[in-house]
């Protein structure tokens, strides 16, 4: 579900446009896990979703 941000980037901006969609999806994804209070990846578990 992530592919077409990064096909409208690449269209829109180049190679440059599809670092900058990465860089935002990536500055969302650090939030989530702050807002869900895990500092790693492997903290990550099925309370996390629920």
């Amino acid at each position: 579900m992530i592919g077409r941000p990064y096909v409208y980037a690449l269209a829109t901006g180049g190679a440059e446009g599809v670092a900058h969609c990465v860089n935002l999806l990536r500055r969302d994804f650090e939030v989530a896990m702050a807002l869900t209070g895990r500092a790693r990846i492997g903290e990550i578990d099925r309370s996390v979703i629920w």
